[in-house]
Order: C-alpha cells, then sequence, then structure tokens
C-alpha cells in the first residue's frame, strides 16, 4: 500500500506540476492576448482618428467647391436676368419664345428645359446699335444703287 500511495503522491505532484505549468502558459498566453488586443485597438483607434480627419477634410473641400459653385450659379442667374429683363426693355429683341414676364429672383432655380428654350445668343446694346447702323447703311446704299 505504501508503494501506492507513494505513487499516487508521485502522480499527484506530477499533476500539480503540469497544472502549473499550463496555468503559468496560459498567464503568459492571456498577457500576450491583452497586449495584441491593445495594439490593435491603440492601431484601430488611430486609423479611426485618420478616417475622421479625411472625413472632415473631404467635407471642407466638398463645401468650398459647392461654395464655389453656388457663386458661379448665382451670377448666371443674375446675368440670365439682366439679359431677359434687357430684352424685355426693348420689343425689337423679343423672339417670341423668350419670356414676356420678368424673370424670378436669383435664389430660384429654373428648369434646364426653359433655360434651353431661351435664345442662345444675347448682343449688348453697343453690338445692337452697331447691327442697327449697319443695317441702315447697307439699306441705303441699296436704295441709291435701286434709284440709278
Amino acid at each position: 500500500m505504501v508503494e501506492a500511495s507513494d505513487a499516487a503522491g508521485k502522480s499527484v505532484r506530477e499533476l500539480e506540476s503540469r497544472l502549473s505549468a499550463a496555468v503559468s502558459e496560459a498567464s503568459h498566453e492571456r498577457a500576450m492576448a491583452e497586449k495584441l488586443i491593445n495594439t490593435t485597438r491603440g492601431a484601430l483607434n488611430a486609423m479611426v482618428e485618420e478616417n475622421q480627419k479625411q472625413v472632415e477634410q473631404l467635407r471642407a473641400d466638398h463645401d468650398q467647391a459647392r461654395a464655389t459653385m453656388e457663386a458661379e450659379l448665382v451670377a448666371h442667374r443674375e446675368m440670365r436676368n439682366a439679359r431677359i429683363n434687357e430684352r424685355l426693355s426693348h420689343p425689337e429683341l423679343r423672339d417670341g419664345t423668350s419670356p414676356q414676364t420678368p424673370p424670378p429672383d436669383t435664389d430660384v432655380p429654373v428648369a434646364p428645359e426653359i433655360v434651353r428654350s431661351e435664345p442662345l445668343y444675347s448682343v449688348t446694346l453697343d453690338e445692337l446699335n452697331k447691327i442697327r447702323t449697319l443695317n441702315e447703311q447697307l439699306a441705303r446704299n441699296l436704295a441709291e444703287r435701286e434709284a440709278d
């Protein structure tokens, strides 16, 4: 029995030793896993911060581009309204397809079909007066030739 007791004691000590080694290895593995988790978490947080910076920069770029386009759009609308008003103030510039009422404010969108239906070209008063003068001169020259 003593031998069995000694064998059992030896077996228990061996199991305790293996258990202690397994606990030590598990502790080491746990520490390594926690270190990896912390490293990964740190890298992830850095990536999140970098992505947030990029999103903020993209938003700022987008806002700036939008503001530039909106300013250009307002300028185009102002010029369109000025052209329409000028055409309305001179009956000879009315083409029959242009709107016969004043244009809307510059902050009111206009349907693309309406813009496409408007005259492609507009002229300044100086250009119109030059063409009128030239036409009148040509008409006089023609009348003089016919009279001769």
